[in-house]
C-alpha cells in the first residue's frame, strides 16, 4: 500500500508488477506511472496480474486473489494491457475506485483480461489507446482463436463474465 511504481521496464511481463498463480495481492494508494514490457507479445505495463499455461493440464491456470483499490494507473505500455493484464479462470479479481489513463497497448489500451468474473467498480477509464495490430494469435501456444483480432482502447475482455459498476469511462481510441 501507499507505494509508487515510476519508470520500470521488464523484457518478459509486468513493467511495474509481475504475479504469475496462485498469489494475494492488495495494492491500495499506490501510483502506476510510465512502466512498460519490451517484448512484442508482453502483456501487462504496470501489472502482470497472474496467469500461466500448465502443459500437463492443457489448459490456463490463475488461482490468485488480487484486490486493487484507489490507485492510479498512467503512461504505462505494453502488447496486451497497457496498464493492467490477467488471465481470470480461477482467480478472484477486483478494481475499485481506481484510474486508468493515458496508457498504450496493441489490444486493451487500459486493461486486458480473459475469463473469470472480475468486479471492476467505481474506476475512471480515460484516454487510453489500443495500437490494434493485427496478427496470427495461433503464435502464442496454446490458444486456438478467430483470426484476426485486437482493439478494445479502453478494455479488452475475452470470454468473461465481468462486472463492471459506476465506472466512467471515455476518451479511450482503438485505431484498428
Amino acid at each position: 500500500n501507499d507505494c509508487n511504481y515510476v519508470d520500470n521496464s521488464s523484457s518478459g511481463d509486468g513493467g511495474g508488477l509481475y504475479l504469475l498463480s496462485d498469489i494475494v495481492l492488495k495494492v491500495g494508494d499506490s501510483d502506476f506511472i510510465g512502466n512498460t514490457t519490451l517484448d512484442t507479445f508482453s502483456s501487462g505495463g504496470a501489472i502482470y496480474g497472474g496467469g500461466i499455461w500448465d502443459v500437463n493440464a492443457g489448459s490456463w491456470h490463475n488461482g490468485s486473489d488480487v484486490t486493487i483499490d484507489n490507485s492510479y494507473f498512467s503512461n504505462n505500455e505494453s502488447a496486451f494491457g497497457g496498464a493492467l493484464y490477467w488471465y481470470g479462470e480461477d482467480a478472484e479479481v477486483s478494481i475499485k475506485d481506481s484510474v486508468i489513463i493515458n496508457n498504450v497497448a496493441e489490444h486493451g489500451g487500459g486493461m486486458y483480461w480473459s475469463s473469470g468474473a472480475p468486479l471492476i467498480s467505481g474506476c475512471s477509464v480515460m484516454g487510453n489507446r489500443a495500437k490494434t495490430r493485427w496478427f496470427e494469435p495461433d503464435l502464442l501456444s496454446g490458444i486456438s482463436l478467430e483470426k484476426p483480432f485486437g482493439g478494445g482502447g479502453g478494455m479488452f475482455c475475452w470470454s468473461s463474465e465481468a462486472i463492471i459498476e459506476n465506472c466512467f469511462i471515455t476518451g479511450n481510441s482503438s485505431e484498428g
